[in-house]
């Protein structure tokens, strides 16, 4: 059971960082290719989407490790990156238009842009979308639960620390009686 549910876990995840990444390929390829096309969201799209990707990406996987979602987050760039990049090569990929010398430049440079961007603001929206998730969105069966695990682990130390408490002292009253019970040597037979 637990290993279907980590599998359905991972594959959900993957097709939400997969679908994250295709939308901000979407708005970043357009806003590139603006000269092209007559759909221009404007430049605060490039700022805009990452981030809120990354903040329904940070949602979908408050219930993981942290790692997880760095690693959404990294597989969002990855897919928003590659959707750029093919989006760009496309005309010279299937050879449809002819493109100047000095493309490839612009390509690199959008590439760049896009890494640079996507990266760090879908990390900081998945991160902010945990710290929401954890503290907003959680069940109240989950935040009870949670309570009483604290409360129990609470109590076991210090149902510990008073099982310390009691061994230092057993120790210290055998330290006391071991000293009381030793005959006392003769000055004369100890030189």
């Amino acid at each position: 059971m637990k290993d279907e549910y980590s599998l359905t876990w991972k594959l959900k995840t993957l097709i939400w960082s997969i679908s994250a990444g295709t939308i901000v390929s979407f708005f970043f390829a357009t806003n590139f290719l603006d000269w092209a096309t007559s759909f221009n969201p404007g430049g605060s799209i490039l700022l805009i989407s990452p981030i809120m990707c990354g903040l329904l990406l940070g949602i979908v996987t408050w219930e993981a490790d942290a790692i997880q979602t760095v690693l959404s987050s990294f597989i969002l760039t990855t897919t928003a990156t590659v959707g750029v990049i093919l989006t760009l090569t496309s005309p010279m990929l299937l050879g449809v238009a002819w493109v100047p010398d000095t493309y490839y430049i612009y390509v690199a440079q959008n590439v760049m842009i896009s890494i640079i961007l996507i990266l760090p603001l879908s990390l900081l929206g998945a991160m902010v979308g945990r710290f929401f998730s954890e503290n907003t969105i959680m069940s109240s069966d989950y935040r009870k639960e949670r309570e009483m695990l604290k409360s129990e682990t609470d109590e076991w130390y210090q149902m510990l620390e008073e099982k310390l408490e009691e061994k230092r002292a057993a120790l210290a009253a055998l330290d006391d009686v071991r000293t009381e019970d030793e005959p006392e040597v003769p000055s004369e037979i100890s030189e």
